[in-house]
């Protein structure tokens, strides 16, 4: 009769259990993808949007740098980075070939309160030589593409875990309004229009609902630290648009966006009202694509109140009148009107207590509640409480900028540093140049975890990046 291993016979003490290993801490690779290149018509498939991605977070802080026009990756390192199983270097040429002839175009309210408008292939070259891809960008494009005025925050680890085009497209455009909790009522024309569904089989909503947008949104939901629902909008019984509901998926633990002050250049959504066209101002959905012939969603509407007379004046661009239509969705000739017949301390104050309880989610219609808080005062009723966290809150923003900025400038200096080496030593001739090299292979060679780089530096030489950094920490041993 066998005995069940399960139960315990009592003639063998039990193994302590092991002790459990501390939980390895898992580096996140963030990007920040200007939202010119996120709401785009999607004629682009899943691992071209990925390529976009892993392209842009390898070349990004070289972009800053104007002596720097090409970018490299090994091709070996890019397919691992954007979770691509593949090392089909033919497939990856016709993807790359296909990036250099996707138009986008933007036309905006820039920094200094400008109209803008642009137009730009994603990629102006790309060429792919002994297994390294190298790529640039257009002058006009690179200026969008580091620290954009406006911009989606993308984990590159949470990217690479999507299979479907449709719901990449989709975490693309709904994480740009994370921090209200809800995008723009979208047509559904504007919807097939940003996923890539444009097949005439998608005409009939309900197909469009069963196989593309339910699926995407499971995926979502099941991948990453959004949590996605729909709210549908009909007209004559028909579905007209959608506005998807955005919430913190709590089966992960992924924190991508950090905390903004207000006052940053960060884009705000523009949540769907439905008060009538004179209170509110409908967000503009149609000019939310772009495509080889099409536009961009406009980031700020387009303003043609004139300027104010009297207290309320206006000289030249108006921050607190974009913001106002920016962020709370108020028509051009309302949002002149606030300006004129209210205290800016009054206005201020309303938008910072409306914006609270907005991303605390207890609003729904921002701008009619905005117009009613200004009339109430409700910014008088603020708690001591709020105001303090408000502080605190600002306090650990600026802490955490003065990091990135330290952070920027110790990479800076240490590109700096790398430039002087290298131009030291193409300053030799040839035979130091060669004496030096002879040196390097020899330090190399001294340490038994570096024969990896001593095999690639005697196949090519300096070309390869790996190489060429280990050489210049070389030189900087050497004292220059």
């Amino acid at each position: 009769m066998t005995q069940d291993a399960s139960i315990p016979t009592g003639k063998r003490a039990e193994k302590p259990a092991r002790k459990a290993k501390p939980a390895r801490k898992v580096r996140t690779r963030q990007v920040r993808k200007c939202v010119e290149a996120v709401h785009i018509t999607n004629n682009i498939n899943l691992v071209q949007r990925k390529l976009i991605n892993g392209l842009l977070l390898n070349a990004y802080y070289e972009l800053p740098n104007q002596s720097i026009t090409i970018h490299r990756i090994p091709v070996s390192q890019l397919v691992d980075l954007i979770g691509y199983d593949s090392n089909d270097i033919a497939h990856i040429k016709v993807l790359l070939k296909a990036l250099t002839n996707t138009v986008i175009e933007w036309d905006i309210m820039n920094e200094a309160g400008k109209r803008e408008w642009g137009v730009s292939a994603l990629l102006a070259s790309a060429d792919i030589i002994d297994g390294v891809c190298t790529y640039a960008y257009s002058p006009h494009l690179r200026a969008k593409l580091f620290n954009p005025q406006f911009y989606v925050l993308l984990d590159m680890d949470i990217v690479r875990r999507f299979q479907s085009g449709y719901a990449l497209a989709l975490y693309e455009n709904c994480a740009r309004y994370r921090r209200l909790g809800q995008t723009p009522s979208f047509p559904i024309e504007v919807v097939r229009s940003l996923l890539g569904a444009r097949d005439p089989y998608y005409d009939d909503y309900r197909k469009l609902n069963e196989r593309v947008i339910q699926p995407a949104l499971r995926v979502v939901n099941a991948v990453t630290d959004l949590a996605l629902s729909i709210e549908v909008k009909r007209a004559s019984r028909q579905v007209a648009e959608l506005r998807f509901l955005i919430g913190n998926n709590p089966q992960q633990c992924i924190q991508i966006e950090p905390p903004r002050d207000p006052s940053e250049g960060f884009e705000a959504a523009h949540p769907s009202i439905s008060s009538s066209p004179d209170t509110v101002a409908e967000c503009d959905k149609s000019a939310a694509i772009a495509s080889n012939a099409g536009r961009v969603n406009e980031d700020v509407p387009e303003t043609d109140t004139p300027a104010l007379e009297g207290n309320g004046s206006l000289a030249g661009p108006n921050l607190l009148l974009v913001r106002l239509q920016h962020e709370f969705c108020l028509s051009a000739r309302v949002a002149a009107r606030v300006c004129s017949v209210n205290p800016e301390a009054a206005i201020q104050g309303a938008m910072d207590y409306v914006l609270s309880r907005y991303n605390a989610g207890k609003v729904k219609d921002i701008g009619p509640y905005f117009l009613a808080a200004l009339k109430e005062g409700a910014a008088i009723r603020r708690s001591e409480l709020e105001t303090n966290r408000e502080v605190e809150a600002k306090s650990r923003q600026t802490a955490k900028e003065k990091r990135d900025a330290q952070r920027r400038e110790k990479a800076q200096a240490e590109m700096a540093r790398n430039q002087s080496l290298w131009a030291h030593f193409e300053a030799l001739p040839e035979d130091g140049r060669q004496d030096v090299l002879e040196k390097f292979l020899a330090w190399l060679s001294t340490s038994k975890h570096k024969q990896n780089i001593v095999d690639i530096f005697q196949r090519g030489g300096l070309t390869h990046p790996w190489a060429k950094s280990e050489f210049l920490s070389y030189l900087g041993t050497l004292g220059i």
